[in-house]
């Protein structure tokens, strides 16, 4: 009930495999269901999600408390060091 479309690397990592071909696929499906996406933004803690949402046009924030190393953050939109941080960056 709270997604739209869920998109993640096809089980072969052949068709689905980098992540702009997945956000790619990500806005696709979403443009199908009809969702707004206008102003989509990508939240994501590893430099493949920032270069993927580089490559489609789609701002990332970063988050510190995944699995990434400081730098990964580099061409990101905007870092959140917490939850506050990030629901404030979207709005909410």
């Amino acid at each position: 009930q709270y997604f739209t479309a869920v998109t993640g690397a096809t089980p072969d990592e052949r068709t689905l495999a980098r992540k702009a071909d997945i956000v790619g696929e990500s806005l696709r499906r979403l443009t199908a269901a009809d969702a707004d996406v206008l102003r989509p933004v990508l939240i994501g803690d590893r430099h493949h999600d920032v270069d993927g949402g580089a490559e489609q046009g789609v701002p990332v924030i970063f988050v510190t408390w995944g699995f990434s190393e400081p730098h990964e953050a580099d061409g990101a939109f905007a870092v959140a060091h917490d939850n506050t941080e990030l629901r404030s960056l979207l709005g909410v």
